[in-house]
């Protein structure tokens, strides 16, 4: 795999702490930013919707929809 800076992947799941990632995008043991971190497109329609695990480890999801945050006791996709 790439380790690295700089990487560019096309195809195929990159993964952040893990090396067998389960998704597009898989971050494991945690994620910081000290920016601000952008998801999804600029237009009102888009909707990044972030699959997470709780304190029990039940799959849960959150999304924002204005400037709610919904949560939902599912994964969205």
């Amino acid at each position: 795999g790439n380790t690295g800076t700089g990487s560019t992947v096309s195809t195929g799941n990159v993964g952040i702490g893990t090396t067998s990632p389960a998704s597009i995008l898989h971050v494991s043991s945690g994620a910081t930013a000290t920016t601000t971190v952008e998801f999804g497109a600029q237009a009102v329609t888009a909707k990044s919707c972030f699959n997470v695990r709780n304190t029990a480890g039940e799959a849960t999801s959150f999304y924002f929809v204005g400037t709610a945050m919904v949560v939902e006791a599912n994964r969205c996709k």
